[in-house]
C-alpha cells in the first residue's frame, strides 16, 4: 500500500493485489488526510483499542476488503468478522467478500457456518 504520487517508473514494480491511497480522481490526498486513511485502511488502533466496525461511506469496497485482510494478518478475527459481513452487504455478489467472511468465521473456530 502506498499513499504518495507514483513515477510512471515505480508503478511497474507493483504487481497483483496492490492498493493506491488516492481520491476519486486518482490524484493523492494531501499528506495528513493519506495518513488518516492508511491507517484507517489496516485498521491500526492503540494497544486494547477495538478496531472501528462501521464503513465509512468515502471508502471503496477494495479498502473496506484491504482492512479486513488487514484484520487477518493483525490475527483479529472478530473485527475481521465485522468488516467482511458489511463488504457482504454491501457487495453480495463479491466471491472475495464472502470468502474474507468464510476465514474469519473458520478463525473463530466457527465451522458450521464458514
Amino acid at each position: 500500500m502506498i499513499a504518495r504520487p507514483l513515477s510512471s517508473a515505480e508503478i511497474w514494480l507493483f504487481i497483483e493485489d496492490f492498493r493506491r491511497i488516492a481520491d476519486v480522481d486518482d490524484s493523492p490526498f494531501p499528506q495528513q488526510e493519506a495518513i488518516r486513511r492508511v491507517l484507517s485502511t489496516l485498521a491500526l488502533t492503540s494497544q486494547g483499542e477495538r478496531a472501528p466496525t462501521t464503513t465509512d461511506e468515502s471508502f471503496t469496497i477494495g479498502e473496506i476488503m484491504d482492512r479486513g485482510n488487514a484484520l487477518k494478518a493483525q490475527r483479529r478475527p472478530n473485527e475481521m468478522l465485522s468488516i467482511f459481513e458489511a463488504a457482504t452487504i454491501l457487495t453480495p455478489s463479491n466471491s472475495l467478500a464472502w470468502a474474507g467472511k468464510a476465514r474469519a468465521l473458520a478463525d473463530l473456530s466457527r465451522y458450521e457456518q464458514s
